[in-house]
């Protein structure tokens, strides 16, 4: 199943419209400006230009973040061109391209405070140093500001970074290093596949792209996983591992030394021998969708069966009903399964990444029940991430607290751009092209157009109010009369199965129906969808109803920490009690600080 290309999608829908204006015309500007004045992004690209020994501000991942920023704001100028946005993205460009050095290493605290300390040597500690992130960060941000507005000179930026990461890390000579947090994986396949089906884009950007290059790094950060020094012990130092690694790097050695980032990273052993997705969430979540997206790229059978194994630990065992992942404040982490206390810590991160994670996995497989993960997290632990006003944040997510609040801005504010990241990607998800015809995977208004060999342009057109009442209406129009298969999702939560491993159940009834043409229609299903395989001719219109009236969820027996609790849900939406009302979850803290209950005494 390919996904529709942004430019392709349009979005005219009551509940998600407003929404995508707000964050145009607000949030955008507020994570770009605060990034900016609050967190010295800005100030640190224009010392790294201008050749600085001191004075960076901030953290190391802030680069990154500006980056992730970027991607988003290029994908929002994909669905809809915008002067102002396009000329705000430009001159943040302009001042990375200036600060990028001419070998393509680009961090600006290590430039600023010292080269010695790239990849994390001579007593530094790379898990904080995020080099290869910021690396993954801005090669997306190449690809996604390229495909949306032509231009190539944050893709020069990006491909340059890239080929100093293949010139650096591999096998002997070069160096045993692996991302410390994942992103870069996926972010490298998918710099290969758009120089492998656009060589002009290279060229454009006046460097040499090295495709398969980058697909063999990836291959060799998968392996390597698991392959270190046994040292340190985070288990016995917790974070006292930070000066134990600086300790270590202090000494000089050979290609094949480095650090184990242990199980916050899944590198206690090599990723074959883990049986569950472990670890710092975020990252675990990002290596996975890595994984996946590899396995695509190489068609390798035991890197499909490593990311279907960790997809069935994540969501039969270890996720929230908000979509919300990582339990365990301490690292960030995921708890053992079933250890789904309601007051977690759930950073929105997490969510989001587990989200890619799932749609990678539909693309891949085709099945429901991969986007119905998607859906969950794009209604529930999506939306409570940014508030009404579009410039307060979360970055921890309970379901049940006695304090819940948002913040103008954050000391780690790295969840606006990941919420940036994925409302951007959001609407390429709605669509997407099968071998058989094409899938409706999200019920959000809107229209989208295939081209086809019998059918020639295939115009689909949806009017939705799903989240609301559980009407949805798709229009077919087809410039000729001809059969291809439609595939629309019907989500799991519809046809009475909450979690497709029964993590949470509820009475198992089904909970809609589908017309053709005004006549009630009962299609086959089919891997979560209804296959209309037919004759389409212009005009045809499809109705589903979904019954959204509240429902009552229920965890299986292995999940003590809500024991004898229930919570509700309405269609997609998860529900909550606050200051007595029942309101989506996704809406609490808009009116000022207040405790809050999804689990609540049956």
């Amino acid at each position: 199943m390919a996904f529709q290309p942004l430019p392709a999608v349009t979005v005219e829908d009551g509940f998600w419209s407003p929404r995508y204006a707000l964050w145009r015309s607000t949030t955008i500007p507020d994570v770009l400006e605060k990034l900016e004045t609050r967190s010295h992004v800005a100030e640190n690209l224009v010392l790294a230009a201008c050749g600085a020994t001191s004075g960076h501000q901030g953290h190391y991942f802030f680069d990154g973040l500006l980056y992730e920023s970027l991607r988003g704001a290029s994908d929002y100028l994909a669905v809809e061109p915008d002067a102002t946005l396009e000329a705000a993205v430009d001159r943040w460009i302009a001042l990375i391209a200036a600060a990028q050095r001419p070998d393509g290493y680009l961090n600006t605290r290590c430039q600023i405070e010292g080269d010695i300390h790239r990849w994390g040597d001579h007593g530094a500690f790379a898990m904080d140093q995020h080099e290869i992130y910021d690396a993954g960060c801005l090669v997306e941000a190449g690809i996604h500001h390229y495909l949306a507005t032509g231009k190539a000179v944050l893709l020069g930026c990006a491909i340059r970074f890239a080929n100093l990461l293949c010139d650096t890390m591999g096998p002997p000579p070069k160096r045993n290093l692996i991302p410390t947090h994942s992103l870069a994986e996926e972010a490298l396949v998918k710099l290969a596949w758009l120089l492998k089906d656009d060589p002009e884009a290279a060229r454009e950007a006046g460097v040499e792209g090295r495709p398969d290059d980058y697909l063999a790094l990836v291959g060799f950060w998968l392996d390597s996983h698991g392959r270190h020094c046994g040292e340190p012990d985070w288990t016995a130092l917790g974070w006292g591992v930070r000066e134990r690694i600086r300790e270590m790097t202090a000494a000089t050695h050979d290609s094949l030394w480095r650090p184990c980032w242990g199980d916050y990273q899944m590198d206690r052993v090599p990723l074959d021998e883990y049986e569950s997705i472990e670890g710092h969430a975020v990252r675990a979540t990002l290596l996975c969708l890595g994984i996946a997206t590899y396995a695509q790229a190489s068609g390798d059978a035991r890197w499909f069966g490593i990311a279907n194994r960790f997809w069935r630990s994540m969501v039969g065992r270890k996720m929230y009903l908000s979509g919300g992942v990582g339990a365990e404040p301490t690292f960030e982490a995921f708890a053992p399964d079933f250890a789904l206390p309601p007051n977690a810590y759930l950073e929105t991160c997490a969510a989001i990444g587990s989200a890619f994670f799932s749609a990678r996995m539909a693309g891949i497989f085709g099945d429901g029940k991969y986007m119905d993960e998607v859906e969950r997290v794009a209604y529930n632990a999506l939306l409570t991430a940014v508030g009404s006003d579009g410039r307060s944040y979360t970055y921890q997510n309970p379901l049940n607290t006695a304090e819940g609040k948002r913040w103008e801005w954050h000391g780690c504010p790295c969840c606006p751009p990941m919420f940036l990241k994925f409302t951007g990607a959001l609407p390429g998800f709605v669509y997407a092209r099968c071998t058989d015809g094409f899938a409706i995977n999200l019920f959000v208004g809107g229209e989208t157009v295939f081209d086809d060999d019998a059918a020639g342009r295939v115009r689909l057109v949806q009017r939705s109010s799903y989240a609301e009442d559980g009407h949805v209406s798709i229009k077919v129009y087809p410039e000729n009369s001809a059969r291809f298969a439609l595939r629309i999702r019907i989500p799991g939560w519809a046809r009475g199965v909450e979690n497709p491993y029964g993590l949470y159940v509820s009475d198992g009834r089904r909970r809609w129906t589908m017309a053709l043409d005004e006549e009630a229609f009962e299609p086959m299903v089919e891997k979560g969808y209804a296959v209309l395989d037919r004759e389409w001719r212009s005009g045809d219109t499809v109705m589903l109803t979904f019954d959204v009236s509240e429902r009552i969820v229920r965890a299986r027996e292995e999940v003590a920490d809500v024991a004898g609790r229930v919570a509700r849900m309405r269609g997609p939406v998860l529900m909550a009690s606050e200051n007595g009302k029942t309101i989506p979850y996704y809406a609490v803290a808009n009116n000022g600080p207040a405790p809050h209950e999804v689990w609540t005494q049956e």
